[in-house]
């Protein structure tokens, strides 16, 4: 019978959190909404429509040239998609993903119900219905609902409940297993939030330490510490297959260590004594998300936790010693928040970009715990401690409304009605006078009534996010992936292409094309330095967006198709349309518009010969400019200089964004600048718009419709103070292409492509005896020619290439993941010891 009952509460635990987030989510999303907000939109979509592709046999999960040029994935696999549970995305079609994330999502969160109340259960020793409160509270807190995009942080939401369940059999005497294999799958799935798992763990364990007096015997306390750390030590040894791949990639990545300076740093972040605002957070439907600032705080996990808090400290059952370390672990919260060192180190050293205090989830399981205490000792409450906090409550309440009432009074009003009805039903559950029935019905109320609560919590917090519908992305992956495909077919040579609309920010990665956008956190430094001195947006926050600006640097990294609602700029011609909307949203289908397929005849393709002394490119950089080194580093790859940039000598500074001088004949107008993270951009010529870029390059390109005429620029955008070195040139199509055709004399001819092996045949002669590729020179390629390994040379500072004699080549090009050989080796050595461990601990700890 009690088999049976902590079955069906084990049933529970899980069912009644996947009500609440089914039911929530659904009045979010109704109308045909879809999840897609935010990075979801931006990056997981096409990450998991990449892992699709893994999983059906059309990727691999080593490489890709989908993604910015191309790059690995290990340590983009490692970071956003190593879960097992992500892989149910295989069998969703490509126009549903979006619906398969959100089903992913609900799977987890309900799964951090059921593991919760496991650990409560096994730790409190009690089948009691009350913990299906606490445990809901968990899965579904505002940390759950507004970090739930983050789909690779929530596995630890889950995984938690059980390390602290296995660290506690561990300390009790128990065999180490259950603790080596949750912590290890933690860190398997995320090692970023698996780091700040392991410091909670210290912190649990002192915890565990202090209330069973451990301390006290020296013997045992090393016995336990020692069996502790080589637990975790083995189970953080056991990942090395993955980690030391992943730890070699991202060494190449712009967020590596010494590489990333990020948007908050020590020096401009304050420290946040806002307390009155750590009581608003608490408040249901306050925490609605606002990714950079550093002020929203996700603490709320059910009004019912907050008189719970107060009984806890006053109730004379409860340990002493607890409540000690309990008002220790809050102040340790409330100095996370608040002394920004502290957070600095929660988040591995470096402030997040956006999302921040990513390890309160860490502290809410902790008061789960505790306040589960205080509910089981609701019986213990005198009836006076409820109208003293219901009457704090509401001055406290009636304060805050008083210092902001037109934002939050719904809040206020809501929260501490909850309270009133709360207090009354929590009374009841400990009046002696109620009868097992009437009390057995009260806490069912109570649980239907905390259901309701957190499923309004999730549509308050989330209801403005949604805008985008599911037939607006069905639409979109249908119609594009129709118009590539028809390119596939026209044209079977190696080529990238793009899309000039932030629907998205890794297309490459959604439609599974050759791509040049990349929005990921793991993008090689070498590739990102490349984009950013050619003109193209690439910033610290590793986005790479390119749209038709320059026609040099696109057509020398194979950049042949794009697709836009403007018209086809400078070197690209229309070869297709199609039709799609430019309204998105709550718009969308209002506003439709023919969109262009561009052409760039002059692209290059994956290889090419250059000239011998393409190492002197940017010796005639005198006077920087973007447009500068993209001519100089085609002249530099060709015999005889091309004029292909003629500067204007007449361009006189108004001021710091304002600029005059009469242009020339050419039928285009390049303007490039040095200012960076300007936001969005606008660009008038005498009054009039004539460019503007959410993502903008720095070079912008203008159509020259004011030939002979005086005209005056002027740039508008949301961050300005200088444009830094501003320059104007026409540009001289016919020498470009003079340059263009000089190499396309001697392109490599291929033979096999793909994301990870390249074959192809090359004549070289003489002058010509460098074959630059396109392909980013990240650790892990092998050059080979003529079946010999050969070293690579790294040309203009990103891309692989190779010195060749005369002659007719074979060239081969094989990718392998760096330290996956010696991980593999390290993680099956650990995973021998650990077998000798546990049998050795086994005898040890009869």
């Amino acid at each position: 019978m009690i088999k049976n009952k902590k079955n069906i509460n084990y049933i529970l635990a899980f069912i009644i959190p996947f009500c609440v987030l089914l039911f929530g989510f659904n009045l979010c999303l109704h109308g045909g909404k879809s999840i897609l907000y935010g990075d979801l939109q931006g990056q997981y979509v096409p990450l998991f429509s990449y892992l699709k592709n893994v999983l059906s046999g059309n990727a691999t999960f080593a490489y890709t040239f989908t993604k910015g040029l191309g790059g690995s994935m290990i340590s983009t696999y490692a970071y956003y998609l190593m879960s097992p549970l992500n892989m149910i995305i295989k069998f969703v079609p490509y126009n549903l993903i979006p619906l398969g994330l959100l089903g992913i999502i609900i799977l987890k969160l309900s799964l951090a119900g059921l593991t919760s109340y496991i650990y409560l259960s096994n730790h409190l020793k009690t089948n009691s219905k009350k913990l299906l409160v606490l445990s809901t509270c968990y899965a579904v807190s505002a940390y759950s609902v507004n970090y739930s995009f983050c789909l690779m942080w929530i596995d630890a939401l889950y995984m938690l409940p059980l390390i602290f369940l296995g660290l506690k059999r561990i300390i009790n005497g128990k065999s180490s297993l259950m603790y080596i294999l949750c912590l290890f799958y933690t860190i398997y799935c995320n090692y970023y939030i698996a780091y700040m798992v392991c410091i909670f763990i210290v912190i649990y364990f002192i915890y565990e330490v202090y209330m069973d007096d451990i301390y006290k015997n020296k013997k045992e306390l090393l016995s336990v510490f020692i069996r502790v750390l080589l637990s975790s030590l083995i189970a953080c040894f056991l990942t090395m297959f993955i980690m030391i791949p992943m730890l070699k990639d991202l060494s190449q990545s712009a967020r590596a260590v010494g590489n990333y300076a990020g948007n908050f740093n020590l020096s401009n972040v304050s420290n946040n004594f806002d307390f009155i605002n750590i009581i608003k957070q608490l408040l249901i439907g306050y925490s609605i998300h606002d990714t950079f600032n550093m002020s929203t705080f996700d603490i709320y996990m059910g009004i019912v936790n907050i008189p719970l808090i107060y009984f806890y400290f006053i109730n004379n059952k409860i340990d002493i010693k607890e409540k000690k370390f309990t008002l220790f672990v809050l102040v340790l919260l409330i100095s996370s928040y608040s002394i920004k060192y502290l957070n600095y180190i929660w988040h591995g050293f470096a402030f997040p970009n956006g999302l921040n205090y990513r390890f309160t989830f860490l502290f809410i399981f902790y008061f789960t715990i505790v306040l589960s205490k205080s509910l089981l000792n609701i019986n213990s409450i005198k009836k006076i401690n409820y109208y003293i906090f219901a009457l704090v409550y509401v001055l406290i309440m009636n304060m805050i409304i008083n210092i902001n009432f037109r934002e939050i009074y719904i809040n206020v009003y809501l929260s501490t009605s909850l309270i009133i009805i709360y207090l009354t039903l929590l009374y009841n559950l400990s009046n002696s006078k109620i009868d097992i029935k009437q009390k057995k019905d009260l806490k069912i109320f109570v649980i239907l009534l905390v259901c309701l609560e957190l499923s309004l919590n999730i549509y308050l917090c989330l209801n403005k996010n949604y805008f985008f519908s599911n037939k607006e992305f069905n639409d979109y992956i249908n119609i594009y992936s129709k118009e590539i495909n028809k390119l596939r077919k026209k044209d079977t040579s190696f080529y990238r292409m793009n899309q000039n609309d932030i629907f998205n920010l890794i297309h490459g990665l959604l439609l599974n094309y050759n791509g040049i956008q990349s929005f990921l956190s793991t993008n090689s430094k070498k590739t990102m330095k490349f984009m950013k001195i050619n003109g193209y947006f690439a910033n610290e926050i590793s986005i790479v967006n390119s749209t038709d600006n320059f026609i040099v640097p696109d057509s020398l990294i194979g950049l042949k198709y794009y697709y836009t609602y403007d018209d086809c700029k400078a070197g690209y011609e229309p070869i297709d349309t199609y039709t799609f909307s430019t309204s998105f949203g709550l718009m969308y289908e209002y506003f439709f518009t023919d969109f262009n397929v561009c052409k760039n005849n002059n692209a290059m393709g994956l290889g090419y010969l250059i000239d011998n002394d393409w190492n002197t490119y940017a010796d005639n950089l005198n006077n920087f400019s973007y447009s500068l080194v993209n001519s100089s580093i085609l002249n530099s790859m060709v015999e005889e200089k091309y004029s292909i940039l003629n500067e204007y000598d007449n361009v006189e500074k108004i001021n710091y964004i304002e600029y005059k001088f009469k242009a020339n004949d050419s039928d285009y107008i390049y303007i490039t600048y040095m200012a960076k993270s300007l936001g969005e951009l606008h660009v008038y010529i005498n009054g009039n718009e004539v460019y503007y870029g959410d993502f903008p390059n720095n070079i912008v390109l203008i159509e020259n419709k004011y030939k002979g005429e005086e005209i005056t620029i002027k740039f508008k955008a949301e961050i300005i103070h200088d444009l830094g070195n501003v320059k104007v040139y026409d540009f001289n199509y016919e020498e470009f292409e003079k340059a263009i055709n000089e190499l396309k004399k001697h392109e490599l001819e291929l033979e096999v492509f793909s994301d990870t092996y390249i074959k192809g045949k090359i004549n070289v002669v003489d002058g010509k005896n460098v074959l630059f590729t396109s392909i980013p020179n990240d650790l892990g390629w092998t050059a080979y020619v003529d079946g010999k390994e050969t070293p690579i040379t790294e040309l203009y500072e990103a891309f692989v290439g190779l010195e060749l004699e005369n002659g007719e080549h074979v060239v081969e090009f094989k990718y392998h993941i760096p330290g996956l050989k010696l991980g593999c080796i390290i993680s099956g050595i650990t995973f021998i010891i650990m077998c000798v461990y546990l049998k050795l601990e086994k005898k040890l700890v009869k």
